[in-house]
C-alpha cells in the first residue's frame, strides 16, 4: 500500500482512497456549519489526483465562505476581516472605508491574518503593536488594534467566538500633535497678499466660514444665496484613492447647515463669479460644468493635492508659517472664539453635532478667554465706572 503523502499547511484532512491495496484516488474531508440547523457537518470530496481534490476542496471552501458557513475553528483573522469590511461597507463614508481597508491590508492581515480567530491571543496582538511602536508609529498601532477590536466584536455578535481578546489590549501612549494655526493678524496679512489672485476668494471662504476642504471643493453656486448672504452646505466632494470612485456626497453626518456671511464676502463672490463666467466663455466646450464655485481650471472638482500645492506656494509667498489646508478651518474657529463669538454659534457654523466637540477641540482658545475675562471682572469694572462718576 502506498504511504500517505504528508499534507501541506492549511490543507485539512487529505487522504488516499485505497481499494484492494491499490490507490484509486484522493479524498478531502471538510467540516462546515449547516446554516439551517447550526450544526457542524462533514463533507467528503473525491478526485483521482491530489491536485484535483485540492482544487475541489478550495472551490467548496470558497463557496462556504460566501455563504458564511465556514466553521469558527477554520475561520482565520483574514477571513473575519474580509467579512467585517463587507458588513460595514454600506454604513461608513468613503474615506473611512478606505482607511479601514488600508489598516486591514497593510497592518492586520500581514501580522495576524493566518491565525484562526479561536486561537488569537493577546500576545499576538501585542507583538503586532510592538513592531509598529518600534517603527515609530504608536498611533498606527492603536488604530490597528481598534479596527481589530471592531472586527472581533462582529465575530462575537455572530457567535463565532465567545469573547473579544482585543478588548484587553491597553493602548500605547501617543504624544499629542499640535498643528499650527494662524493668529488674526496673520490671517489679515495672508488675505491682503492674496488680493488680486484667483484663489483669494476661496481662501476667504476657508478662513471666515471654517468649512471643510471637501465642502469648499464641493460648493455650488446654487448653494449660495447672495441676496440673503447665506451659504448652504449641502454636499462635499469625496476624493477616493481611485479616481473612478470619487463622488459628490452629502456632508458628514449632522453637518448640513447654512452659514450667514458678511457683505464684504458677498461682493468678493460676485466678482469671482463674473471672472469665472469669462473663463468659461473663453474655454467654450472644453469647460465641464458642475456649477462649482471653486473648480479646477476646466470646471471639474479640484484635486486636494493641487489645492495643497497651491496653498503651500501662497503661504510661502506671504512669508507665513506653513500650515495644513485643514488648519484654515481650525484657524477660523479659533478666531471666532477669540473674538467672542458664542460657543454654540461657532459649533453650528462648523457643523459639529454638539458643542462638546467644539469645546474639546478648541479648549486652548477658551482657556485664553478665561484668563482675559476672570470671574467678577464685569461687576468690578461696572463698580469702578460708577465710582469715577
Amino acid at each position: 500500500m502506498t504511504k500517505n503523502k504528508r499534507r501541506g499547511n492549511g490543507e485539512g484532512t487529505i487522504r488516499e482512497r485505497v481499494r484492494d491495496g491499490k490507490v484509486i484516488g484522493w479524498e478531502a474531508l471538510i467540516s462546515y456549519i449547516d446554516l439551517e440547523t447550526g450544526l457542524v457537518r462533514r463533507k467528503s470530496l473525491s478526485a483521482k489526483t491530489r491536485p484535483a481534490v485540492l482544487a475541489r476542496k478550495k472551490a467548496f471552501e470558497q463557496e462556504l465562505e460566501k455563504l458564511g458557513g465556514l466553521p469558527s475553528q477554520e475561520r482565520t483573522v483574514a477571513h473575519l476581516l474580509d467579512e467585517w469590511l463587507n458588513s460595514v461597507r454600506m454604513r461608513v463614508g468613503l474615506k473611512t472605508l478606505e482607511d479601514y481597508t488600508r489598516i486591514v491590508e497593510t497592518r492586520l492581515k500581514p501580522a495576524l491574518g493566518e491565525i484562526p480567530i479561536t486561537k488569537l491571543k493577546l500576545v499576538d496582538i501585542e507583538k503586532m503593536a510592538r513592531k509598529l511602536v518600534e517603527a515609530g508609529k504608536p498611533n498606527e498601532a492603536n488604530r490597528a488594534v481598534a479596527r481589530l477590536r471592531m472586527a472581533l466584536s462582529y465575530a462575537v455578535e455572530h457567535d463565532w467566538i465567545a469573547s473579544n481578546v482585543a478588548e484587553r489590549y491597553k493602548p500605547v501612549p501617543v504624544p499629542a500633535k499640535h498643528h499650527g494655526i494662524w493668529q488674526p493678524d496673520q490671517v489679515r496679512t495672508f488675505l491682503e497678499v492674496m488680493q488680486g489672485h484667483k484663489e483669494h476668494v476661496m481662501y476667504t471662504v476657508f478662513l471666515t466660514t471654517g468649512m471643510r476642504s471637501a465642502e469648499v471643493r464641493g460648493l455650488r453656486w446654487k448653494d449660495i444665496n447672495l441676496t440673503d448672504r447665506t451659504i448652504h452646505v449641502r454636499q462635499q466632494w469625496l476624493e477616493a484613492a481611485k479616481a473612478s470612485e470619487s463622488r459628490f456626497a452629502p456632508p458628514k453626518r449632522g453637518s448640513a447647515r447654512h452659514i450667514h456671511i458678511q457683505e464684504g464676502l458677498v461682493q468678493l463672490l460676485l466678482q469671482h463669479r463674473a471672472r469665472q463666467e469669462a473663463e468659461r466663455a473663453e474655454l467654450g466646450e472644453a469647460w465641464v460644468d458642475f456649477d462649482l464655485v471653486f473648480p479646477s481650471a476646466i470646471g471639474t472638482p479640484m484635486l486636494s493635492t493641487n489645492l495643497l500645492r497651491q496653498f503651500k506656494r501662497d503661504t510661502e509667498l506671504a512669508g507665513l508659517p506653513v500650515i495644513r489646508v485643514h488648519d484654515m478651518r481650525d484657524t477660523a474657529a479659533s478666531v471666532m472664539l477669540a473674538s467672542g463669538t458664542p460657543l454654540t454659534l461657532v459649533s453650528e457654523i462648523l457643523g459639529h453635532q454638539d458643542t462638546s466637540v467644539t469645546l474639546k477641540k478648541y479648549v486652548h482658545v477658551l482657556d485664553q478667554q478665561r484668563a482675559a475675562y476672570p470671574v467678577g471682572q464685569a461687576m468690578y469694572t461696572a463698580s469702578d465706572e460708577h465710582n469715577d462718576r
